[in-house]
């Protein structure tokens, strides 16, 4: 974390600033204070642990200085290059490799950079700061301007000590956060503070920020022919190789799903049998895979049952996020990442590989919905929603099993999934939406969706992204969409909250830019067949895999949110009283009972959106009313 500014911040501000980001660096802290600069890290020593890897780090000529938070993988490649130009090293860091490339490549040096990094270099002597963050996202970089200052930090909670608590929440992240669980948007939830965008970089000089992007993934349409699964085995290969340099142990979260297990054997084959650790959810079919694999690479396997009384969590989860993030996965996440970090210090995980070989169910919707559409033709088309909400429930679970739980609002849904099929935009959002614009425009007050401009903000904020008409191209655009935004603001971002709140560090192999860029090129086709999807992947990974997890489908990773719901009912009936809405002035308190009800009285559909809502005011209950202190527990009953 970093503050450039005219007066010194007193001490005790920095201090609680630091401990805040503790929990991310319990290893080491450090401070530099020069003319104008702050610079803090709280360290998490993987790589050369002696006190010479602290950070801040100033090169040897005292003009830069450097704070880093994550790994540059192939640092050693780099120093070796460095050193044949006569550079000198004082470290086994990759942090001191990052400030000599930077020192002596200038900005190019992020391209050399395979690994996941959010860094600022302070120039002393031109009295300027370089910032960056890798490709992906995948390490965070939080900042703001506040009177002329400029601040940054990997969490935000570690910016809230240096400047005033805000009155109310940014309202265009929240309604945002509440159609998505997430927030994709460049502002966060607090107004006034940013993220940097991945694949970005800038200076910061003379009062102003100037931002530019170093890195694009390959464009829609751009395909290499023919698609070999020897190659993409060679590039995960040697991307687990250069994410395996530790100075401590590594372990990996292995669900028994290809991508994983794909892992898993890329691992044993360099290191020899690896700590695997397994968070275990009734009906989660790819779990059934462990016994084979264990018998295939010899892993030493823990397995955690996460049950209800895990929502207990949710709270401290809230706490540890400060960004709107609800994703439900963040509580066995949560749990397992506590019981990995009593064995490793480093673990694997296989976030990636659905974004870059097309896993995902709402790709290959996408896909055969288009492909059927093309069938009937658009005058059928057009029809189809109506006949679909005159199906009686009895009938459509014979086609569908959640026909009638989902209730009328859920059969609706589909029928504005097929309404929307002739733009990839909007079917893409009414495919991933957790709610719908309408729906939230109902749920929020109505002066502050004339604010915001709730009806479009989500469609205007994708429509860049869908270029092509519906097709393979549109899938590709999808799948590009979310490598470049639900991939960082919910999945990285849950990867490394979740795992840094226990001082465990998060590599992901599959998001090695040689892999990505590779696989990015794959036809559609070499991927997304009628029953299989990530078919590349399974290719390269079969040589490797017992066949029952090459050849298992994707299973996805359902979480029992209403049992959660039910064991959070204390923050549920405290935080969604309807005098309380009403005194907050957000949302619409009579909405907020009605679906309430509907939830309690069996209606499925209202599960997801209130987990949403209760998250938010979970959060503003943190934030905002107590300043970001840490809950301990549920409300007096």
């Amino acid at each position: 974390m970093g503050r450039i500014a005219a007066e010194p911040l007193p001490p005790e501000k920095w201090r609680r600033a630091l401990a805040a980001l503790r929990h991310r660096g319990p290893d080491d802290e450090g401070l530099f204070s020069g003319d104008g600069i702050e610079l803090a890290h709280a360290r998490l020593a993987i790589l050369d642990p002696s006190a010479q890897g602290r950070q801040p780090l100033t090169d040897p000529t005292g003009r830069y200085t450097i704070v880093h938070n994550g790994e540059v993988y192939n640092y050693l490649e780099i120093r070796e290059r460095l050193r044949r130009d006569g550079i000198a090293f004082r470290t086994n860091t990759d942090t001191e490799v990052v400030l000599q490339a930077f020192i002596h490549r200038g900005e190019d040096c992020l391209a050399e950079f395979n690994g996941m990094f959010a860094f600022a270099i302070w120039d002393g002597r031109e009295r300027r700061l370089f910032l960056a963050r890798d490709r992906f996202g995948i390490k965070p970089f939080y900042y703001c301007v506040a009177r002329g200052d400029f601040l940054f930090a990997s969490e935000i909670k570690a910016l809230l000590p240096l400047e005033p608590p805000p009155a109310r929440p940014n309202l265009a992240a929240l309604a945002y956060f509440l159609q998505f669980r997430h927030n994709d948007l460049p502002e966060t939830i607090f107004p006034g503070i940013f993220k940097l965008p991945p694949a970005h970089r800038g200076w910061w000089a003379d009062g102003q920020l100037r931002l530019t992007v170093w890195w694009t993934p390959p464009a829609a349409g751009d395909t290499v022919e023919p698609t070999r699964p020897e190659e993409i085995r060679e590039l995960l290969l040697d991307s687990v190789r250069l994410r395996l340099r530790s100075d401590f142990p590594v372990g990996l979260f292995l669900s028994g799903g290809v991508d994983s297990a794909g892992l898993l054997a890329a691992m044993t084959h360099h290191a020899g049998p690896i700590r695997t650790f397994t968070a275990e959810l009734p009906d989660l079919r790819a779990a059934r895979n462990l016994p084979a694999l264990r018998n295939r690479f010899g892993n030493s396997s823990q397995t955690i049952v996460v049950g209800p009384e895990a929502a207990a969590d949710w709270p401290r989860i809230v706490w540890h996020y400060d960004e709107l993030c609800a994703d439900p996965t963040s509580l066995p996440l949560f749990r397992l990442a506590k019981r990995a970090r009593e064995q490793v210090k480093v673990i694997f995980s296989g976030e990636g590989a659905d974004e870059i070989f097309a896993g995902y169910e709402r790709a290959a919707i996408l896909q055969w919905a288009w492909k059927a559409a093309r069938v009937i033709g658009p005058r059928a088309l057009r029809v189809l929603p109506a006949v679909l909400r005159r199906i009686p429930p009895h009938l459509g679970d014979r086609f569908f099993r959640y026909f009638s739980i989902l209730g009328p609002e859920g059969l609706d849904r589909l029928a504005r999934f097929l309404a929307a099929l002739d733009s990839p935009g909007r079917a893409y959002l009414a495919v991933q939406a957790v709610l719908l614009a309408d729906e939230a425009t109902g749920l929020l007050l109505p002066e502050h969706v004339r604010e915001i401009g709730l009806e479009r903000l989500a469609e205007d904020f994708a429509a860049p992204w869908f270029a092509h008409a519906p097709g393979p191209d549109a899938v590709a655009d999808l799948l590009r969409f979310e490598l470049a935004n639900r991939l960082p603001t919910d999945l990285l971002l849950k990867c490394d909250a979740m795992t840094m709140a226990h001082g465990l560090e998060c590599r992901v192999p599959y998001l090695d830019y040689r892999l990505v860029e590779r696989a990015l090129r794959i036809p559609l086709a070499d991927n997304l067949g009628m029953r299989t999807n990530k078919k590349v992947l399974r290719a390269a990974t079969a040589p490797w895999l017992p066949p029952a997890v090459s050849g298992t489908a994707k299973e996805n990773f359902f979480v029992p949110i209403h049992q959660w719901l039910e064991a959070l009912r204390p923050w549920m009936n405290e935080l969604l009283a309807e005098d309380k809405l009403r005194a907050e002035g957000i949302f619409e308190p009579r909405r907020v009972r009605q679906w309430v009800e509907q939830y309690r009285a069996g209606n499925l559909y209202r599960a997801r959106p209130l987990w949403n809502l209760l998250h938010f005011q979970l959060w503003r209950h943190i934030y905002l009313e107590r300043h970001g202190e840490m809950p301990a527990g549920a409300p007096p009953a």
